[in-house]
């Protein structure tokens, strides 16, 4: 019998990776999202299909050779349609895309994170200095944890 790995949440895989690294014998049992997406096919049943490759007069005229090496590409390709933003239902809308409050939120939160490391992007806070929301998974940035010396 062959068995398959658990499926972890990029955030879960962070979580235990820390827990080792801090040696704590910490394991995760197998977590899905509640709406089940891990466990569906990604293309949820659509099949690609074959099609001929679009416009291939502009792909020869602009092809160029470099040193006697060119590219080339396949007459025909695989596609798997999508559908068009319209043709979402509203509840699927919702998780795709954010909502102007949504927006407002994240753009005030990257504008504070931003502003606490000098509004340098080199100097940007990487996914290990980050703190961990213990329930969630969610990682944190250190600005939003520290405390004021009103609050001691």
């Amino acid at each position: 019998m062959i068995r398959s790995s658990p499926v972890l949440t990029a955030a879960e895989k962070r979580r235990l990776r820390l827990l080792r690294e801090l040696g704590v014998g910490h394991t995760v049992t197998e977590v899905s999202p509640p709406d089940g997406s891990a466990k569906r096919d990604p293309l949820d049943g659509a099949l690609p299909h074959p099609e001929p490759l679009k416009d291939r007069n502009f792909v020869e005229k602009s092809g160029k050779r470099n040193n006697g090496r060119q590219v080339v590409f396949n007459d025909e390709v695989s596609v798997v349609s999508i559908p068009t933003r319209n043709e979402y239902s509203k509840r699927i809308k919702s998780r795709m895309w954010n909502s102007v409050s949504e927006l407002k939120q994240s753009v005030h939160r990257n504008s504070t994170e931003f502003a606490a490391e000098g509004w340098n992007w080199r100097e940007a806070t990487e996914d290990d200095g980050m703190y961990i929301n213990a329930s969630s998974g969610e990682l944190i940035h250190p600005v939003h944890c520290k405390q004021s010396s009103h609050t001691k």
